[in-house]
């Protein structure tokens, strides 16, 4: 049935680029027809390895899994010629093909601006041009609650929404200009059950993000018995680090947690969830009596390491940990997580640079490597920046992207430990899906390479001949990318 889905996805692609009509059976080949198989059975190590067999008659495909046939049917699709044409040719061949890395992602940011399920699936469909499997959905913030949890309605109901938005680049303090414009939404349970039917048809995991303990303004302004002190919460209305967090000392923030992690386990089918722990100031912490309670309790201290509250997050990060080991799921956490006791099971996603993957590695995590200076797709591509699209800043382009080594600084027994590499495309300068196909496009073929090809055979000039005929496939597909690689490609030739 999975390998008749493919099929059938096959066939719709060469209709439309060929305008050939592809008839798809069960059951043998017929005798002397020029025919497309697919077959499992393959025998390999890697699960998602594909092979393909061309000769006059027909395409024999085989794999150890419909995945593995997935990605053998898009290196089909991305051998049409783009032009409808009105018969395909394939040169004889075999092509024997497995990817690098088992995790191979890209996390969308969801709440800073919010993307409708029909941006969301479009993003999909990127994704599985590329051959990534896993789409992290970063669904919580400081700026906006976007998932809906029946037994905490207030948390779309108020947390949603913003009362309006920073107006240009925010560069600190309470006085900027805003645009007094109401921003929000949400997913229904019903609309992420449809997005995650929609991934799974491209052989793609959706990993939802529940940041906490920072990052937790719109929890805040939803519950604000929550917070460290009494006051009036808002959902935020600029970027940066904001020093309201959740209480970890209240018994009732963990509850509220769990209550989360309840309907977040019952609709992701997949066994990551991601908690965040990234930039929690803890400046609250050192003030608030149930905070410091909690650390007397727990006995915790001060040490050349790290301050007691840095061991505090860790507590209240592993007791939500605990809890969803308990359904059967494994955290991710952002690198911060490694500032304090951190669980052995728990992946670290390493994002301020290389460094903290590395250190998670050598300790014995495994790691997803998202080093800002490589992964960051927020980031310019350009260094003129005044040609570019409006930016949070730093500098990223397409040979960047392509350079980056995941391994690079680790034994080959540490090496083992980084399971994979993601793009993170941060929403706060990215209000409209054109923008965030522009910053996605072309880096994303240079990440998907470093996450697909081993790196003895990566060669960026062989690469760049051939984004340039992948980007005529973004044009078919109606995608806006950057196309500083054109240029570089002709200085090339």
């Amino acid at each position: 049935l999975a390998l008749k889905g493919i099929a059938n996805q096959f066939s719709t692609t060469v209709k439309h680029n060929a305008n050939l009509n592809l008839q798809v059976e069960q059951g043998d080949k017929k005798e002397g027809a020029n025919v497309v198989i697919f077959e499992l059975g393959l025998k390999h190590t890697h699960k998602e390895a594909y092979q393909i067999n061309i000769d006059s008659s027909e395409i024999h495909i085989q794999s150890v899994t419909p995945s593995g046939a997935f990605y053998a049917m898009q290196t089909l699709v991305k051998s049409i010629p783009v032009q409808e044409v009105s018969e395909v040719h394939f040169p004889a061949t075999e092509i024997k093909d497995y990817p690098r890395f088992a995790y191979r992602g890209m996390m969308l940011d969801v709440s800073r601006h919010f993307s409708d399920v029909e941006m969301v699936k479009r993003t999909i469909d990127i994704l599985a041009l590329h051959n990534l499997n896993v789409f992290h959905w970063h669904l919580t913030d400081d700026q906006g609650w976007r998932m809906e949890i029946k037994k905490r309605p207030l948390l779309t109901q108020i947390g949603a929404w913003r009362d309006n938005t920073v107006v240009g680049r925010y560069i600190g303090g309470n006085d900027y200009p805003t645009d007094n414009q109401r921003h929000g939404g949400f997913y229904t349970q019903d609309q992420i059950k449809d997005v995650i039917a929609y991934a799974a048809e491209r052989y793609i995991t959706i990993i939802p993000e529940i940041d906490l303990p920072g990052h937790t303004s719109a929890v805040l302004a939803s519950y604000p018995e929550l917070g460290c002190i009494e006051k009036e919460y808002k959902v935020a209305n600029r970027w940066g680090v904001i020093k309201d967090v959740i209480c970890a000392g209240n018994e009732q923030s963990l509850q509220l947690f769990k209550d989360v992690m309840d309907e977040v386990c019952e609709l992701f089918p997949g066994k990551y969830i991601h908690i965040g722990g990234d930039e929690c100031v803890k400046e609250r912490w050192q003030a608030c009596s149930k905070c410091q309670g909690k650390i007397k309790q727990l006995h915790l201290k001060s040490d050349s390491r790290f301050s007691k509250e840095d061991y505090l997050q860790s507590y209240f990060m592993g007791e939500i940990a605990q809890y969803l080991h308990s359904k059967g799921k494994q955290v991710i956490g952002w690198d911060e997580i490694l500032e304090g006791d951190v669980s052995k099971t728990a992946i670290v996603m390493s994002w301020r640079g290389k460094t903290g993957g590395i250190k998670g590695a050598k300790r014995g995590n495994e790691v997803v490597m998202v080093p800002n200076d490589y992964a960051y797709f927020d980031y310019y591509q350009s260094k003129d920046v005044d040609k570019e699209p409006f930016s949070i800043g730093g500098f990223v382009d397409v040979a960047k992207v392509y350079s980056l080594d995941p391994t690079e600084g680790l034994t080959a027994e540490e090496g083992k430990k980084i399971i994979g590499v993601q793009a993170n495309l941060w929403a706060e300068y990215i209000t409209t899906f054109s923008h965030a196909q522009y910053m996605l496009l072309p880096r994303m073929a240079a990440l998907a390479e470093v996450a697909w090809t081993p790196q003895e055979t990566r060669e960026y000039s062989n690469f760049l001949n051939r984004a340039k005929l992948l980007t005529q496939r973004y044009e078919a597909l109606g995608y806006n990318f950057a196309k500083h690689i054109l240029q570089e490609s002709k200085s090339n030739e």
